[in-house]
């Protein structure tokens, strides 16, 4: 009986049934019933990943913040066509525990490093808005892909010593650390002339640019006097500002899964961090605008859980078939509201300025 077996499983400790060899030695079945069992639908297998600690400040903020993109007017989230997300990250010349698909005569590759702690990798900096259509609608106008840039940490610099893959004076690639200098630097010399060459002409005026970024510790304040004397000299209507909700990758599109589609998209493994950088980038540059647009969308929809969860991280985001609506030409702009996140501000209105108060 499924209701039986499936209740038999809920009573076996998680950590009794990570692999199928353990479950039937648990309860006691060969293994053969255990894959039937999952063949039937009466099992399912699942990969458990680790998530943000959150305590109950972080999830205030996290609600807060999704409250706010809420238009209470229309019932919809605000379309974003204003935000800049931007966001630093390691990229990897390799990664262990890659997956291929090989003939069955076929070698199996052999990749070896000095320690797994020790891969060679490159800091990027990357900044992108949500495309949108310039010239009439989507589907007849063009389309600005929102890709404002992604930049290297660091310099090229002389090598001081010889090595068995060149000599001393060669230059090769320097990685910095970031921190707050360099990384004021960077928006001031790389985003806020990318904005200026890039951002439609269009959008540029009708509302203010809101370039947000999250708290780590290397960012610059929101009232940083020489960023707004850059934007105000480049004659860019912008404001910084930074994520409120610590610990919440789920809340900036890089993090939510764009830095993740730009790793997998290498063809070839850089054999040094120059190559590397030069892969990383044209990854960014082929990465399909439909797709970084469907991103925008899914954050909306994050956004939905999170409220509807009280700002927590426990959500299951339900598939919205994007695929399907954007073939059909129906993808929306921007998300409605569901009646559980109504109910939740209606029951529960949140005053961000007085919250605001409390915090300080």
């Amino acid at each position: 009986d499924p209701a039986s077996v499936a209740a038999s499983v809920k009573e076996i400790p998680l950590e009794k049934r990570r692999t199928q060899r353990a479950l039937a030695v648990a309860m006691d079945v060969s293994r053969g019933t255990i894959q039937r069992w999952k063949l039937e639908g009466v099992l399912k297998a699942h990969r458990a990943y680790l998530k943000p600690l959150l305590t109950d400040t972080h999830k205030t903020w996290r609600l807060m913040h999704c409250a706010s993109h809420v238009d209470q007017s229309t019932g919809h989230f605000g379309d974003q066509l204003n935000v800049i997300h931007v966001d630093d990250k390691w990229f990897y010349i390799t990664t262990d525990g890659k997956r291929y698909y090989l003939a069955a005569d076929e070698d199996e590759p052999t990749f070896k490093c000095v320690h797994k702690s020790h891969i060679r990798k490159v800091m990027m900096l990357c900044a992108v808005a949500r495309p949108r259509a310039i010239n009439g609608p989507i589907h007849q106008g063009a389309m600005w892909d929102g890709k404002l840039g992604i930049w290297p940490v660091g310099e090229m610099e002389e090598a001081r010593r010889s090595s068995v893959n060149r000599p001393a004076g060669t230059m090769v690639w320097k990685n910095k650390n970031m921190n707050r200098e360099l990384y004021r630097d960077m928006l001031i010399n790389k985003l806020i002339p990318a904005i200026q060459q890039k951002w439609p002409l269009a959008d540029r005026h009708r509302r203010e640019i809101v370039i947000q970024q999250d708290g780590a510790g290397c960012h610059i304040e929101e009232s940083d006097e020489a960023m707004r004397q850059a934007l105000a000299a480049a004659h860019v209507n912008a404001k910084m500002y930074t994520q409120p909700a610590l610990r919440s990758p789920d809340l900036n599109v890089l993090d939510l899964g764009f830095f993740n589609a730009v790793s997998r998209f290498n063809d070839v493994v850089p054999k040094d961090e120059l190559e590397l950088i030069a892969s990383v980038e044209k990854a960014y540059k082929d990465y399909p605008t439909n797709k970084l647009n469907r991103v925008w969308l899914t954050l909306q929809a994050y956004m939905n859980q999170i409220i509807d969860y009280h700002g927590d991280n426990t959500y299951k985001l339900p598939h919205m078939k994007k695929d399907r609506l954007e073939r059909e030409g129906t993808l929306p702009l921007t998300l409605e509201a569901t009646d559980e996140v109504w109910q939740h501000l209606i029951d529960d209105p949140i005053d961000i300025e007085e919250e605001e108060e409390e915090e300080e």
